[in-house]
């Protein structure tokens, strides 16, 4: 009989361990398991990065003003509208770009449309001369990335011009007025990029042009500020 109890006493012993033994080995597999290393999560700033390259384009918009010569029927518009006035005139320049930033690099480069503008008033009175452009545009951040500090540029396409000269009564309104063929135009400048966001920066730029059209001409030096977002 003691025997017996005794043997009974082991079996339940011995079964009793199994499922210790069992969860151990679950355990020692789980630990082997959980050891192994986890993928790389995705660089979040190398998806913005991404992302803002070529996939989503990036805008500039620069204002300033002309100074500017004037050749051919631009020249004659021009002292029409300086005899009109007195020297007294409004100038304006304003450029809209469209660009992309090839592999986050230093360069932005894309389209670029163009509008000047002189024009002159002395009651009844007036004068103008108008610019087109539609050029490729290239940008160059020297240091390194697009949107921060010194920056040099270039940009060519096409130019034309539009003059007109008349005289507004008030009731009624004579003019006469030219447009050119489609020319040629190139512009250069220089500025520098203060960044003030992700992407966004102030711009201040100074750039000379030339543009020829016909029989005319016209090399302004443009001063101008804008933003690139």
């Amino acid at each position: 009989m003691t025997n017996l109890i005794a043997a009974i006493v082991a079996l339940v012993f011995s079964l009793g361990s199994l499922p210790a033994r069992a969860d151990s080995d679950d355990l020692d597999k789980f630990d082997r398991r959980t050891d192994k290393a986890e993928p790389a999560r995705p660089d979040a700033k190398g998806d913005a990065r991404h992302h803002h390259g070529w996939h989503f384009p990036r805008i500039s918009v620069n204002a300033g003003g002309n100074w500017e010569k004037y050749t051919g029927e631009n020249a004659a518009a021009a002292s029409q509208g300086f005899a009109i006035a007195g020297g007294k005139h409004f100038d304006f320049d304003f450029a809209l770009g469209v660009l992309m930033n090839p592999g986050h690099g230093p360069w932005l480069l894309g389209m670029l449309v163009e509008s000047s503008s002189d024009s002159w008033s002395n009651s009844p009175n007036f004068a103008s001369i108008t610019q087109m452009m539609i050029a490729f545009e290239s940008t160059y951040f020297f240091c390194g990335e697009a949107g921060r500090g010194f920056y040099g540029r270039g940009d060519a396409g096409m130019a034309t011009f539009s003059n007109t000269v008349g005289v507004n009564t008030g009731r009624t309104t004579q003019s006469t007025s030219t447009s050119s063929p489609v020319g040629f135009g190139v512009r250069a400048g220089t500025g520098y990029a203060f960044k003030v966001g992700e992407r966004t920066s102030i711009l201040a730029s100074l750039d000379f042009g030339f543009r020829k059209a016909g029989a005319s001409t016209a090399a302004p030096l443009t001063l101008s500020v804008g933003v690139l977002f």
